[in-house]
């Protein structure tokens, strides 16, 4: 939908066994590019609309309808796995934190070039409130530099919180386009045929 019309604002919303499991391709590429949209991964560290399966972020040993004896599995770092990527805003917010959720929120909506919001909430009937509530913490400082930010998403627990990069580069669009548009910019039906008798002709 950008591509097709840059002046769109895109969001698009996806839990953490859609977006980072059978979606992870269209995340990874979509940050490559540096795709002018946010994507806002709803995290519950498990699929929990499919009865409880495991995700690629759920943490190595926890019990689940498809892991009873423990996930063997190492899950993955979202926010470094997205910096690696390219993507240009990458933040972590909590839905019991939510003034701090609200503000990360408009920050990443507003940001021009691929933002990403991974939302820690829980999937009650897997996980409680408190285990989140016990565990949070904040970020203090937004790391300077992609190799800054990389050390502190490693470094972090998962639960913490906050803006871990934020940087501004030429967006896929903008490379792709400079300034055209083409829906605005695109020919009309008539100049399109009178193209094509053109090239009929010349053939």
């Amino acid at each position: 939908m950008k591509i097709a019309n840059p002046e769109l604002k895109v969001i698009t919303f996806s839990g953490d066994g859609n977006g980072l499991g059978e979606g992870l391709a269209h995340a990874l590429f979509a940050a490559k590019r540096n795709q002018d949209m946010t994507l806002i991964l709803h995290d519950n560290s498990v699929n929990a609309l499919t009865t409880g399966q495991f995700s690629p972020l759920s943490e190595t040993g926890w019990k689940g309808p498809s892991t009873p004896e423990g996930s063997i599995e190492k899950p993955f770092n979202a926010v470094s796995l997205l910096i690696e990527a390219g993507a240009t805003f990458v933040a972590r917010a909590f839905s019991g934190e939510l003034t701090h959720l609200i503000s990360i929120l408009i920050e990443a909506i507003k940001y021009e070039g691929f933002s990403f919001l991974e939302i820690l909430q829980s999937a009650v009937p897997y996980h409680s409130w408190e285990e989140y509530r016990e565990k949070v913490a904040f970020q203090k400082t937004i790391p300077k530099s992609k190799e800054e930010a990389l050390i502190t998403a490693n470094k972090a627990h998962r639960y913490v919180i906050g803006i871990f990069y934020q940087a501004r580069e030429a967006f896929y669009h903008e490379k792709l386009y400079g300034k055209f548009n083409p829906v605005k910019n695109s020919l009309s039906r008539t100049q399109r045929l009178e193209k094509l008798r053109e090239i009929l002709k010349e053939k």
